[in-house]
């Protein structure tokens, strides 16, 4: 398959370039729109070997997980929001540590990991994916 058969791309309006200035670049650039044509490949990334990778979004626009197609069937990589996994951490909870789209377990972590009630003090700690778009 060459890239042909996903992708369609196409000036949204005619643009003249006189030269090639950083401001023709950056015309040319706002002037493609790119169509897809394979609803399937919508999302997918391909892996040095050829496993298809498939990073899947809800309706609202939050992170729902990542995907690899192996033998016909879809494996999870990741998990999104509303998954039942937690994530394990290591270090105390900080802005970059889980970072966005997660929130600490401070219960759980106290209760399971044996961790002081100071989340400053925690050396490891569970998290769970949240939605960080529309809340």
């Amino acid at each position: 398959m060459s890239i042909n058969d996903f992708f369609k791309i196409s000036l949204k309006k005619p643009i003249c370039i006189p030269g090639l200035t950083e401001d023709a670049l950056r015309e040319l650039i706002n002037a493609i729109e790119i169509e897809v044509n394979d609803t399937n490949f919508s999302g997918f990334v391909q892996s040095t070997n050829g496993v298809l990778v498939k990073f899947l979004f809800g309706p609202d626009g939050n992170f729902s997980g990542v995907t690899a197609k192996l033998n016909s069937q879809n494996i999870p990589l990741f998990t999104g929001v509303g998954d039942k996994q937690l994530g394990i951490f290591k270090g105390p909870p900080t802005n970059n540590n889980p970072g966005s789209g997660w929130e600490t377990e401070p219960d759980l972590t106290v209760r399971f990991l044996n961790q002081p009630t100071d989340e400053n003090q925690w050396e490891i700690f569970f998290a769970s994916r949240v939605a960080i778009i529309n809340t």
